[in-house]
């Protein structure tokens, strides 16, 4: 399982796509809910889930569409553990495609935060580069 998302998404969030056979494919959005959002986000690794995005949100995917019809009641240990339509089978089309976005790991806040400080030493070196170009500027005029 995989989260793939926009060019603006963090690891944490993306439309959830599933590799069964060799192929990858989504999940239709038909009855899903914060429950099978909780699941997938768990089998991926983070804690519990704060969104189940409908409609595509993160872009349509290709290929299959693995599952319909998903009612996890949010403590299995696999989606197939979950009832639903049968696997392959559904009448959705990929501008159904679900994702999640999930609880952030401890790491992912991290480089937030760290990329937060990158951005505000770059502020900083750029205004000291414009006041030095300004004073270079000044020098030469007196």
């Amino acid at each position: 399982m995989r989260l793939v998302g926009t060019n603006n998404s963090l690891p944490n969030e993306g439309r959830v796509e599933i590799l069964l056979n060799e192929e990858w494919g989504t999940i239709c959005d038909d009855l899903f809910d914060i429950n099978d959002a909780h699941v997938i986000c768990r089998l991926l690794g983070y804690s519990k889930a704060y969104a189940a995005i409908i409609h595509a949100q993160f872009g349509q995917g290709t290929g299959k569409i693995w599952f319909d019809d998903l009612r996890c009641h949010g403590n299995e240990t696999s989606l197939f553990s979950c009832p639903h339509g049968g696997i392959g089978v559904h009448n959705c089309g990929h501008y159904e495609d679900v994702g999640v976005i999930c609880q952030p790991t401890q790491s992912v806040s991290q480089l937030e935060g760290n990329a937060f400080k990158l951005l505000t030493i770059i502020r900083i070196i750029t205004k000291v580069m414009i006041l030095i170009k300004e004073r270079r500027s000044r020098l030469k005029w007196e």
